[in-house]
């Protein structure tokens, strides 16, 4: 049997270090914020939301020729237009495009409303507030490591 010994300096002088560099969360929720960011942005590849639902495709009159037919991607601003907010606090992923939330939720535009949109989600979030089990297990991952490397 394989045992770990640890003293309590030891412990202690871990707990300190530990807790010296998380006075300081920036740069791990920097890798968090790269993480989520990268799952937005691999839903345009994949076309599908991060939960793995295919997209709905374009109705025939909106099929855009110069994009070899990927949906959401006319001028590609909307899949490049992802920042990041970071606080010592939080991670934050954002677009500045007002018809981003159309496409993610789904609904009416256009003059009078007479145009259905449907959802096409890319954010790694959905209506309940829930993340794919799979980034959460990415997020996890990404923690444990930082925390291992300390």
């Amino acid at each position: 049997m394989a045992e770990i010994i640890i003293s309590i300096e030891e412990l202690q002088g871990k707990l300190e270090r530990l807790s010296k560099v998380l006075e300081n969360k920036t740069p791990l929720l920097r890798r968090i914020a790269n993480t989520m960011q990268n799952v937005t942005e691999e839903s345009f590849q994949s076309q599908a939301s991060p939960f793995g639902e295919k997209w709905k495709p374009n109705s025939p009159r909106t099929i855009q020729k110069k994009q070899g037919n990927k949906i959401l991607i006319k001028s590609g601003l909307l899949s490049q237009s992802f920042t990041q907010k970071i606080t010592n606090n939080s991670a934050q992923i954002g677009t500045n495009k007002q018809y981003a939330a159309i496409h993610q939720f789904g609904g009416k535009a256009g003059r009078g409303k007479r145009v259905t949109i449907p959802a096409r989600p890319f954010m790694p979030i959905n209506k309940n507030g829930e993340i794919p089990k799979d980034l959460g297990e990415r997020l996890e991952g990404e923690v444990v490591d930082y925390l291992k490397n300390i």
